[in-house]
Protein backbone atom coordinates (compact mmCIF):
# COMPACT_ATOMS: atom_id res chain seq x y z
CA UNK A 1 0.00 0.00 0.00
CA UNK A 2 2.76 2.80 1.45
CA UNK A 3 4.88 1.98 -2.64
CA UNK A 4 1.39 2.38 -4.61
CA UNK A 5 0.61 5.51 -2.80
CA UNK A 6 4.48 6.86 -2.79
CA UNK A 7 4.22 6.20 -6.61
CA UNK A 8 1.36 8.92 -6.87
CA UNK A 9 3.14 11.81 -4.80
CA UNK A 10 4.58 13.69 -7.74
CA UNK A 11 1.39 12.92 -9.91
CA UNK A 12 0.64 16.65 -11.92
CA UNK A 13 -2.96 15.86 -10.73
CA UNK A 14 -3.04 17.71 -7.13
CA UNK A 15 -5.89 15.92 -5.56
CA UNK A 16 -4.51 12.37 -6.49
CA UNK A 17 -1.56 13.66 -4.24
CA UNK A 18 -3.98 14.90 -1.56
CA UNK A 19 -5.01 11.10 -1.96
CA UNK A 20 -1.64 9.75 -1.71
CA UNK A 21 -0.65 11.95 1.00
CA UNK A 22 -3.83 10.95 3.30
CA UNK A 23 -2.91 7.18 2.75
CA UNK A 24 0.67 7.93 3.70
CA UNK A 25 -0.09 9.44 7.04
CA UNK A 26 -2.37 6.85 7.72
CA UNK A 27 0.47 4.71 8.03
CA UNK A 28 3.29 4.37 10.84
CA UNK A 29 5.31 7.13 10.77
CA UNK A 30 8.78 5.27 11.24
CA UNK A 31 7.83 3.18 8.37
CA UNK A 32 8.65 6.33 5.70
CA UNK A 33 9.87 9.31 7.80
CA UNK A 34 13.48 8.39 6.48
CA UNK A 35 12.09 7.99 3.03
CA UNK A 36 9.90 11.30 3.51
CA UNK A 37 13.59 12.85 4.17
CA UNK A 38 15.07 11.77 1.12
CA UNK A 39 13.09 12.08 -1.39
CA UNK A 40 14.30 13.54 -4.57
CA UNK A 41 12.55 12.70 -7.51
CA UNK A 42 10.50 15.34 -8.36
CA UNK A 43 9.25 18.97 -6.83
CA UNK A 44 5.60 17.61 -6.23
CA UNK A 45 6.75 14.76 -4.73
CA UNK A 46 8.93 15.55 -2.03
CA UNK A 47 6.88 18.54 -0.96
CA UNK A 48 3.84 16.65 -0.18
CA UNK A 49 6.22 13.89 1.96
CA UNK A 50 7.18 16.33 3.31
CA UNK A 51 4.13 17.93 3.91
CA UNK A 52 2.97 14.50 5.54
CA UNK A 53 6.13 14.54 7.89
CA UNK A 54 5.16 17.92 8.92
CA UNK A 55 1.63 16.86 9.91
CA UNK A 56 2.34 13.44 11.14
CA UNK A 57 6.60 13.50 12.74
CA UNK A 58 8.11 14.02 15.78
CA UNK A 59 8.81 18.03 16.33
CA UNK A 60 12.48 16.29 16.48
CA UNK A 61 12.42 16.02 13.02
CA UNK A 62 12.08 19.78 12.27
CA UNK A 63 16.06 20.39 11.08
CA UNK A 64 16.24 17.57 9.01
CA UNK A 65 12.54 18.42 7.38
CA UNK A 66 13.88 22.15 6.61
CA UNK A 67 17.46 20.78 4.96
CA UNK A 68 15.53 19.03 2.92
CA UNK A 69 12.92 21.72 1.87
CA UNK A 70 16.05 23.54 1.44
CA UNK A 71 16.97 21.15 -1.33
CA UNK A 72 14.14 21.82 -3.01
CA UNK A 73 14.09 25.40 -2.77
CA UNK A 74 17.47 25.00 -4.74
CA UNK A 75 15.85 23.15 -7.73
CA UNK A 76 14.66 26.59 -9.44
CA UNK A 77 10.58 25.73 -8.88
CA UNK A 78 8.03 27.20 -11.30
CA UNK A 79 5.50 29.45 -9.25
CA UNK A 80 2.74 26.49 -8.05
CA UNK A 81 5.73 24.82 -6.71
CA UNK A 82 7.06 27.56 -4.74
CA UNK A 83 3.72 28.43 -3.31
CA UNK A 84 3.23 24.88 -2.19
CA UNK A 85 7.18 25.07 -0.71
CA UNK A 86 6.30 28.24 1.17
CA UNK A 87 3.57 26.74 2.78
CA UNK A 88 5.24 23.16 3.90
CA UNK A 89 7.90 25.89 5.23
CA UNK A 90 4.65 27.89 6.75
CA UNK A 91 3.16 24.45 8.00
CA UNK A 92 6.20 23.26 9.80
CA UNK A 93 6.36 26.22 11.83
CA UNK A 94 3.01 25.75 12.77
CA UNK A 95 3.54 22.38 13.63
CA UNK A 96 7.06 22.22 15.21
CA UNK A 97 7.80 26.25 16.29
CA UNK A 98 10.00 28.58 15.33
CA UNK A 99 13.78 26.61 15.61
CA UNK A 100 15.82 27.48 18.53
CA UNK A 101 18.65 27.33 16.08
CA UNK A 102 18.95 30.74 15.39
CA UNK A 103 22.00 30.06 12.68
CA UNK A 104 19.49 27.63 10.88
CA UNK A 105 16.67 30.87 11.56
CA UNK A 106 19.75 33.39 9.80
CA UNK A 107 20.21 31.25 6.75
CA UNK A 108 16.91 30.65 6.18
CA UNK A 109 16.10 34.41 6.16
CA UNK A 110 19.25 34.67 3.94
CA UNK A 111 17.52 33.17 1.75
CA UNK A 112 13.92 34.52 1.56
CA UNK A 113 14.64 37.85 1.94
CA UNK A 114 16.18 38.56 -1.68
CA UNK A 115 12.74 37.04 -3.47
CA UNK A 116 10.79 39.67 -1.37
CA UNK A 117 8.85 41.01 -3.17
CA UNK A 118 8.16 38.76 -5.77
CA UNK A 119 6.59 39.70 -9.00
CA UNK A 120 3.08 38.68 -8.35
CA UNK A 121 0.82 38.34 -5.06
CA UNK A 122 0.11 35.09 -3.58
CA UNK A 123 3.85 34.39 -3.24
CA UNK A 124 4.35 37.70 -1.55
CA UNK A 125 1.27 37.17 0.66
CA UNK A 126 3.53 33.40 1.67
CA UNK A 127 6.65 35.55 1.88
CA UNK A 128 5.72 38.15 3.70
CA UNK A 129 4.24 35.81 6.52
CA UNK A 130 7.42 33.93 6.78
CA UNK A 131 9.52 36.75 7.17
CA UNK A 132 7.33 38.56 9.90
CA UNK A 133 7.79 34.96 11.64
CA UNK A 134 11.32 34.32 11.05
CA UNK A 135 11.77 37.96 12.38
CA UNK A 136 13.08 39.95 9.15
CA UNK A 137 13.72 43.53 9.43
CA UNK A 138 13.19 44.03 5.74
CA UNK A 139 9.85 42.91 5.88
CA UNK A 140 8.20 45.62 6.87
CA UNK A 141 9.39 48.37 4.65
CA UNK A 142 8.74 46.45 1.47
CA UNK A 143 5.71 45.52 2.67
CA UNK A 144 4.52 48.85 3.69
CA UNK A 145 5.66 49.95 -0.06
CA UNK A 146 3.42 46.77 -1.03
CA UNK A 147 0.55 47.77 1.16
CA UNK A 148 -0.08 50.88 -0.38
CA UNK A 149 -0.04 50.05 -4.18
CA UNK A 150 -1.40 46.56 -3.73
CA UNK A 151 -4.32 46.39 -6.12
CA UNK A 152 -6.70 43.64 -6.00
CA UNK A 153 -7.65 41.57 -9.30
CA UNK A 154 -11.31 42.78 -9.56
CA UNK A 155 -13.45 39.30 -10.39
CA UNK A 156 -17.04 39.67 -11.47
CA UNK A 157 -19.99 39.27 -8.95
CA UNK A 158 -21.35 36.04 -8.59
CA UNK A 159 -24.88 36.23 -7.37
CA UNK A 160 -27.79 36.98 -9.61
CA UNK A 161 -30.43 39.20 -8.11
CA UNK A 162 -32.70 35.94 -8.53
CA UNK A 163 -30.39 34.58 -5.71
CA UNK A 164 -30.34 37.71 -3.84
CA UNK A 165 -33.69 38.27 -3.97
CA UNK A 166 -34.31 35.26 -1.08
CA UNK A 167 -33.01 36.79 1.44
CA UNK A 168 -33.10 41.14 1.68
CA UNK A 169 -30.65 41.11 4.79
CA UNK A 170 -27.78 39.38 3.04
CA UNK A 171 -28.67 41.07 -0.68
CA UNK A 172 -28.25 44.54 0.80
CA UNK A 173 -24.98 43.41 3.03
CA UNK A 174 -23.77 41.98 -0.69
CA UNK A 175 -24.56 44.92 -2.31
CA UNK A 176 -22.42 47.13 0.29
CA UNK A 177 -19.61 44.88 -0.44
CA UNK A 178 -19.49 44.98 -4.08
CA UNK A 179 -20.06 48.94 -4.16
CA UNK A 180 -17.06 49.53 -1.90
CA UNK A 181 -14.81 46.40 -2.63
CA UNK A 182 -11.98 45.54 -0.08
CA UNK A 183 -8.64 44.81 -1.40
CA UNK A 184 -7.86 41.70 -0.30
CA UNK A 185 -3.61 42.02 -0.83
CA UNK A 186 -3.60 44.89 0.87
CA UNK A 187 -5.71 43.64 3.97
CA UNK A 188 -3.39 40.25 4.14
CA UNK A 189 0.13 42.23 4.25
CA UNK A 190 -1.54 44.40 6.75
CA UNK A 191 -2.56 40.98 8.71
CA UNK A 192 0.83 39.63 8.95
CA UNK A 193 2.74 42.72 9.85
CA UNK A 194 0.28 42.90 12.92
CA UNK A 195 3.03 40.23 14.37
CA UNK A 196 6.18 42.10 13.07
CA UNK A 197 8.54 43.26 15.60
CA UNK A 198 11.45 44.03 14.13
CA UNK A 199 12.10 46.71 11.54
CA UNK A 200 9.74 49.29 12.56
CA UNK A 201 10.67 53.27 12.72
CA UNK A 202 8.34 55.60 13.87
CA UNK A 203 7.27 56.52 10.52
CA UNK A 204 6.68 52.97 9.25
CA UNK A 205 4.27 52.96 12.09
CA UNK A 206 2.65 56.17 11.21
CA UNK A 207 1.77 54.76 7.45
CA UNK A 208 0.47 51.60 8.75
CA UNK A 209 -1.91 53.10 11.61
CA UNK A 210 -2.73 55.38 8.70
CA UNK A 211 -3.53 52.20 6.49
CA UNK A 212 -6.25 51.08 8.76
CA UNK A 213 -8.74 54.61 8.40
CA UNK A 214 -8.34 53.75 4.53
CA UNK A 215 -10.71 50.70 5.57
CA UNK A 216 -13.58 52.60 6.42
CA UNK A 217 -14.69 53.07 2.87
CA UNK A 218 -14.61 49.22 2.58
CA UNK A 219 -17.81 46.62 3.17
CA UNK A 220 -17.16 43.00 3.42
CA UNK A 221 -20.12 41.60 5.50
CA UNK A 222 -21.51 41.69 9.06
CA UNK A 223 -18.13 40.87 10.27
CA UNK A 224 -15.35 43.14 8.54
CA UNK A 225 -15.48 45.45 10.41
CA UNK A 226 -14.75 43.80 13.89
CA UNK A 227 -11.94 41.85 11.93
CA UNK A 228 -10.17 44.85 10.93
CA UNK A 229 -10.48 46.37 14.61
CA UNK A 230 -9.29 43.23 15.92
CA UNK A 231 -6.34 43.16 13.75
CA UNK A 232 -5.52 46.58 14.31
CA UNK A 233 -5.78 45.75 18.15
CA UNK A 234 -3.62 43.19 17.95
CA UNK A 235 -0.44 45.03 15.96
CA UNK A 236 -0.65 47.87 18.95
CA UNK A 237 0.36 45.05 21.45
CA UNK A 238 3.59 45.39 19.57
CA UNK A 239 4.08 49.38 19.62
CA UNK A 240 6.21 50.33 22.28
CA UNK A 241 4.70 51.97 25.58
CA UNK A 242 6.04 55.63 24.31
CA UNK A 243 4.13 55.55 21.07
CA UNK A 244 0.92 53.57 21.61
CA UNK A 245 -1.14 56.29 22.34
CA UNK A 246 -0.13 58.44 18.94
CA UNK A 247 -1.23 55.65 17.21
CA UNK A 248 -4.26 55.13 18.95
CA UNK A 249 -5.16 58.66 17.81
CA UNK A 250 -4.47 58.03 14.26
CA UNK A 251 -7.39 55.83 13.68
CA UNK A 252 -9.14 59.23 14.50
CA UNK A 253 -7.59 60.53 11.39
CA UNK A 254 -9.72 61.10 8.31
CA UNK A 255 -8.48 58.88 5.22
CA UNK A 256 -4.84 59.89 5.93
CA UNK A 257 -3.68 57.02 3.95
CA UNK A 258 -1.31 59.20 1.42
CA UNK A 259 -0.04 61.45 3.77
CA UNK A 260 3.82 59.17 4.05
CA UNK A 261 3.57 57.01 1.24
CA UNK A 262 1.66 57.62 -2.00
CA UNK A 263 0.23 55.01 -4.15
CA UNK A 264 0.49 54.66 -7.80
CA UNK A 265 -2.07 54.34 -10.14
CA UNK A 266 -1.32 51.07 -11.86
CA UNK A 267 -2.43 48.32 -13.06
CA UNK A 268 0.70 47.54 -13.03
CA UNK A 269 2.45 44.37 -14.59
CA UNK A 270 6.03 42.38 -14.65
CA UNK A 271 8.57 44.20 -16.38
CA UNK A 272 11.33 42.95 -18.48
CA UNK A 273 14.47 45.10 -19.43
CA UNK A 274 13.51 44.35 -23.33
CA UNK A 275 9.58 45.68 -22.04
CA UNK A 276 11.13 49.31 -20.82
CA UNK A 277 13.15 49.82 -23.70
CA UNK A 278 10.58 48.70 -26.13
CA UNK A 279 7.89 51.31 -24.06
CA UNK A 280 10.24 54.36 -23.96
CA UNK A 281 11.67 53.81 -27.42
CA UNK A 282 10.92 57.54 -28.67
CA UNK A 283 8.52 58.49 -25.76
CA UNK A 284 10.78 60.40 -23.35
CA UNK A 285 9.29 63.60 -24.37
CA UNK A 286 6.60 65.39 -23.39
CA UNK A 287 6.42 63.46 -19.75
CA UNK A 288 4.38 64.99 -16.43
CA UNK A 289 7.32 66.12 -14.25
CA UNK A 290 4.87 66.27 -10.80
CA UNK A 291 3.93 62.63 -11.66
CA UNK A 292 7.61 61.36 -11.87
CA UNK A 293 8.01 63.11 -8.83
CA UNK A 294 5.76 61.03 -6.90
CA UNK A 295 6.57 57.93 -8.17
CA UNK A 296 9.83 59.00 -7.29
CA UNK A 297 8.23 58.89 -3.94
CA UNK A 298 6.00 55.53 -3.98
CA UNK A 299 9.42 53.77 -4.94
CA UNK A 300 10.96 54.71 -1.68
CA UNK A 301 13.65 55.71 -3.73
CA UNK A 302 14.37 58.44 -1.50
CA UNK A 303 15.06 56.52 1.76
CA UNK A 304 17.95 54.92 0.14
CA UNK A 305 19.12 56.81 -3.16
CA UNK A 306 20.08 61.20 -3.18
CA UNK A 307 18.38 63.46 -5.59
CA UNK A 308 18.58 66.82 -6.32
CA UNK A 309 20.32 67.21 -2.87
CA UNK A 310 17.55 65.45 -1.03
CA UNK A 311 16.83 61.45 0.09
CA UNK A 312 19.58 58.96 2.04
CA UNK A 313 23.36 58.12 1.71
CA UNK A 314 22.36 54.04 1.59
CA UNK A 315 22.34 53.70 -2.19
CA UNK A 316 24.37 56.35 -4.68
CA UNK A 317 23.67 59.57 -6.14
CA UNK A 318 21.08 59.16 -9.05
CA UNK A 319 20.87 63.05 -9.35
CA UNK A 320 23.39 62.67 -12.67
CA UNK A 321 22.15 58.99 -13.47
CA UNK A 322 21.18 60.88 -17.24
CA UNK A 323 25.11 61.71 -17.62
CA UNK A 324 26.35 58.13 -16.34
CA UNK A 325 24.10 55.74 -17.80
CA UNK A 326 22.71 55.62 -21.02
CA UNK A 327 18.94 54.46 -21.01
CA UNK A 328 19.45 50.92 -21.12
CA UNK A 329 22.33 50.92 -18.13
CA UNK A 330 19.87 53.06 -15.60
CA UNK A 331 16.77 50.29 -16.41
CA UNK A 332 18.78 47.30 -16.13
CA UNK A 333 19.90 49.30 -12.97
CA UNK A 334 16.43 49.01 -11.25
CA UNK A 335 15.13 45.80 -13.41
CA UNK A 336 17.88 44.12 -12.45
CA UNK A 337 19.82 45.96 -9.28
CA UNK A 338 22.18 42.72 -8.40
CA UNK A 339 23.53 42.39 -11.88
CA UNK A 340 26.22 44.98 -10.99
CA UNK A 341 26.94 46.21 -7.70
CA UNK A 342 29.29 48.52 -6.94
CA UNK A 343 31.71 47.80 -4.33
CA UNK A 344 31.04 51.18 -2.23
CA UNK A 345 27.70 50.32 -1.42
CA UNK A 346 27.38 46.25 -1.63
CA UNK A 347 26.12 44.10 1.22
CA UNK A 348 28.18 41.93 3.33
CA UNK A 349 27.28 38.61 4.70
CA UNK A 350 28.78 38.12 8.41
CA UNK A 351 29.05 34.97 10.34
CA UNK A 352 29.76 34.96 13.94
CA UNK A 353 30.87 32.10 15.95
CA UNK A 354 27.91 31.38 17.60
CA UNK A 355 26.54 30.37 14.34
CA UNK A 356 24.12 33.31 13.56
CA UNK A 357 23.85 35.31 10.58
CA UNK A 358 23.82 39.02 9.66
CA UNK A 359 23.49 40.48 6.19
CA UNK A 360 23.77 44.28 5.70
CA UNK A 361 26.00 47.23 4.73
CA UNK A 362 29.12 47.61 6.55
CA UNK A 363 29.33 51.20 7.62
CA UNK A 364 32.18 50.94 10.27
CA UNK A 365 34.90 49.19 11.07
CA UNK A 366 36.38 50.87 13.75
CA UNK A 367 37.91 50.16 17.39
CA UNK A 368 37.50 46.36 17.22
CA UNK A 369 33.85 46.64 16.11
CA UNK A 370 31.53 46.90 12.80
CA UNK A 371 28.68 48.83 12.52
CA UNK A 372 26.10 46.81 10.19
CA UNK A 373 23.38 48.55 8.83
CA UNK A 374 20.74 45.38 8.44
CA UNK A 375 18.16 47.32 7.03
CA UNK A 376 18.84 49.28 3.95
CA UNK A 377 15.04 51.24 4.38
CA UNK A 378 16.88 52.49 8.06
CA UNK A 379 20.65 53.39 8.10
CA UNK A 380 19.76 54.68 11.18
CA UNK A 381 19.74 51.54 12.61
CA UNK A 382 23.31 50.10 13.18
CA UNK A 383 24.12 46.49 14.92
CA UNK A 384 27.11 46.56 16.34
CA UNK A 385 29.20 43.28 16.37
CA UNK A 386 32.52 43.21 18.30
CA UNK A 387 34.93 41.92 15.40
CA UNK A 388 36.59 39.04 17.76
CA UNK A 389 32.56 37.11 17.84
CA UNK A 390 33.12 37.46 13.63
CA UNK A 391 33.94 34.10 11.71
CA UNK A 392 33.92 34.77 8.53
CA UNK A 393 33.27 37.91 6.45
CA UNK A 394 32.33 37.49 2.57
CA UNK A 395 30.43 39.44 -0.03
CA UNK A 396 27.18 38.57 -0.52
CA UNK A 397 25.81 38.65 -4.01
CA UNK A 398 22.24 40.00 -3.73
CA UNK A 399 21.06 44.18 -3.83
CA UNK A 400 19.71 45.49 -1.24
CA UNK A 401 17.65 47.30 -3.74
CA UNK A 402 14.28 45.56 -4.65
CA UNK A 403 14.22 43.85 -8.53
CA UNK A 404 10.36 44.76 -8.83
CA UNK A 405 9.96 48.32 -7.81
CA UNK A 406 8.81 48.84 -11.52
CA UNK A 407 5.82 46.19 -11.54
CA UNK A 408 3.53 48.72 -9.48
CA UNK A 409 3.18 50.86 -12.53
CA UNK A 410 1.22 50.73 -15.42
CA UNK A 411 3.13 51.93 -18.88
CA UNK A 412 2.53 55.27 -18.33
CA UNK A 413 3.91 55.94 -15.37
CA UNK A 414 7.14 53.75 -15.65
CA UNK A 415 8.21 56.55 -18.67
CA UNK A 416 6.85 59.37 -16.50
CA UNK A 417 9.56 57.69 -13.39
CA UNK A 418 12.02 57.13 -16.07
CA UNK A 419 11.93 61.13 -17.75
CA UNK A 420 12.06 62.42 -13.80
CA UNK A 421 15.27 60.03 -12.93
CA UNK A 422 17.30 61.21 -16.44
CA UNK A 423 16.18 65.07 -16.00
CA UNK A 424 17.84 64.77 -12.46
CA UNK A 425 14.76 66.47 -10.77
CA UNK A 426 15.25 69.63 -13.31
CA UNK A 427 10.96 70.23 -14.40
CA UNK A 428 12.74 72.53 -17.74
CA UNK A 429 14.48 69.28 -18.69
CA UNK A 430 13.33 68.03 -22.55
CA UNK A 431 11.85 65.39 -21.30
CA UNK A 432 8.89 67.25 -20.13
CA UNK A 433 8.55 69.35 -23.31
Amino acid sequence: MLDKAWAVLGHNDRFLRFSARTVIEHQPVATWQQRALEEHENPNASLTALCALCRCGDKSLQPQILKALGRVHDLGLREPEALDLFRVYALCFTRMGKPADQELVSKMLVRFEPMYPSPSNAPNKELCELLVFLGSKQVVPKTLQLIMNAKDDVHADSATDDLLSLNSGYASAFKAVSDSRPNRQQISYAFALRNATEGWTDDLRRSYFRWYNSTKKWKGGNSFTGFIRNMRNEALVNVPEALRDEMKSINGELLATTKDLPRAKGPGQPYSLEDVLKLADGKLHGRNFENGKLLYQVGLCSTCHQFAGEGGGVGPDITGAANRYSLKDLVENIVDPSKTISDQYESSLVERNDGSILVGRIVSDEGGKLGVVENPLDASKVTIVPSDTVKERSRYPISAMPPALLNNLNPEEVLDLLAYLMSGGDAQSKVFK
